[in-house]
């Protein structure tokens, strides 16, 4: 698909997994939403991508969101994923959080390359509340964009990415932090 365009707060149910290559917008009220039925996202543009419509929600969470995509992937509302996964080899992938939104994770975040591959969002907020280990190999925030906030509501949180993470405020609701060989984490502030 290269763009979609979801009017007055509709909902679009995918029913199978699908590649978007262009933007997704929200031309109506404030309000359009992708569901999923255990599907896969693919962002797979040539060129930055803002996503501008909410993303599943805490009962229908989207299966995985993937992002081949070299360039920026903007998510402008708020997400709820199973898994994301980076499968770029070369050049700098990042799926920035917009401002004042969520991405919700519940498993891991993998990247092929996680010099390569970074969740940002200056003012946005990742969670981590799954119910079982999570791994993430990808980047958290560059020296550039750090990530906003970082919230950890799980007790085997694996960061094994091998690359400095950047996060502005890291606030541990429950859980642990593992930071395997070679993964370091620079803050600016540690709430639990």
């Amino acid at each position: 698909m290269a763009a979609i365009d979801i009017l007055d707060s509709k909902i679009l149910t995918l029913n199978k997994d699908v590649n978007i290559s262009g933007n997704v917008v929200d031309s109506g009220t404030a309000g359009a939403k992708i569901l999923s039925n255990n599907n896969i996202i693919n962002f797979n543009g040539s060129s930055t991508q803002t996503i501008g419509s909410l993303i599943g929600d805490v009962s229908n969470r989207v299966s995985q969101i993937s992002s081949s995509n070299n360039n920026v992937v903007t998510l402008s509302q708020n997400v709820f994923v199973d898994n994301i996964v980076f499968s770029n080899t070369s050049s700098g992938a990042e799926i920035l959080i917009g401002s004042g939104d969520e991405l919700d994770v519940t498993g891991d975040i993998t990247a092929s390359s996680a010099v390569n591959s970074a969740i940002t969002g200056s003012a946005g907020t990742l969670d981590l509340a799954g119910t079982s280990t999570q791994t993430i190999t990808a980047a958290l925030g560059t020296s550039g964009t750090k990530l906003n906030n970082l919230n950890i509501n799980n007790d085997n949180v694996v960061i094994n990415n091998g690359v400095t993470s950047y996060v502005n405020n890291l606030n541990l609701t429950s859980g642990a932090i593992i930071l395997n060989s070679g993964s370091n984490y620079e803050y600016l502030c540690i709430n639990y």
